[in-house]
């Protein structure tokens, strides 16, 4: 069976679910939660350097990257080994939309760029781990992924919705939003690669 992940990443953390089938028959094989900053480390790297003076910032930065860097290629090598044992894994989504990650100055400069940079660390790193084992990445946009995988997947956002929700009742909790657009986008990636 073709496979696909769909990571929906927070600061620190995403949602991974390992997903097959179709709109109508989706087949969730695999969803956890998975860690992509050590817990020694703050999560919210850029909130936490905008106190510091620059050569503090700068050395808090790099030191994060680094390790959200190796921590993210470990759980991407894990998730890959994972889908290799139950199918075909043809490819990952990562929700969010790729950005430049701004300069240090600018982000610390504008409260919405912390965020924005937050975002993009743990964003990219997924994009980046996956990459390198060779998996291919496709963007889904977080705030319209149902909609998106709807397109792909040739069904209307409510059918997709309503199939999406009801899996709560096969699989149990954790059954959240995160869940239900990791899936949606993990489909997308099998439409799209049909």
């Amino acid at each position: 069976m073709q496979l696909a992940w769909g990571c929906k990443p927070h600061s620190g953390w995403a949602v991974a679910v390992l997903a097959g089938g179709t709109a109508s028959a989706p087949v969730v094989l695999d969803r956890r939660r998975v860690q992509l900053c050590p817990d020694d480390l703050p999560r919210q790297v850029y909130h936490a350097a905008e106190g510091l003076p620059r050569p503090g910032a700068t050395a808090l930065v790099a030191k994060v990257d680094a390790a959200v860097t190796r921590m993210t290629s470990d759980v991407v090598e894990e998730l890959a080994t994972v889908a290799a044992e139950l199918g075909d894994l043809v490819g990952m989504a990562v929700l969010g939309n790729p950005r430049d990650m701004p300069s240090l100055d600018r982000a610390l400069a504008n409260h919405s760029m912390l965020h924005a940079a937050e975002g993009e660390l743990y964003r990219g790193a997924l994009d980046d781990a996956a990459a390198a084992l060779g998996i291919a990445v496709t963007p889904a946009p977080p705030k319209r992924t149902i909609e998106e995988a709807a397109i792909a997947l040739e069904t209307t956002s409510e059918r997709l919705t309503a199939r999406l929700g009801a899996l709560r009742a096969e699989l149990g909790a954790p059954w959240q939003a995160d869940h239900k657009h990791a899936t949606a986008a993990a489909l997308m990636v099998l439409a799209l690669n049909a």
